[in-house]
C-alpha cells in the first residue's frame, strides 16, 4: 500500500491525500470526490446541499472540507 495522509477534523476524517491518486489532489474520504471539484462548484455559487447530493457525500463533510480551505 502506498503513502497516504488522512486529514482529520475535530469529529472525523474528512480528506485523504494519496500522491499517486488524482495527482495528489485531496479526496473527500466518504465518496472519494476530489476537493478541487467541490471547491470549484462551491465558488461558482452552487449550494453545499446540491454538491453533497451529487457526490453522495454527507453535507457535514463538504462543509468541513470547505472550512479547511477557507479559514
Amino acid at each position: 500500500m502506498g503513502t497516504e495522509l488522512i486529514v482529520p477534523s475535530p469529529d472525523n476524517e474528512i480528506l485523504r491525500i494519496r500522491p499517486t491518486v488524482a495527482d495528489g489532489d485531496p479526496l473527500v474520504v466518504h465518496g472519494g470526490t476530489p476537493l478541487s471539484a467541490v471547491v470549484s462548484r462551491w465558488t461558482a455559487g452552487e449550494p453545499v446541499n446540491s454538491i453533497a447530493r451529487d457526490y453522495d457525500v454527507p453535507v457535514r463533510d463538504i462543509r468541513e472540507a470547505l472550512s479547511g480551505v477557507y479559514q
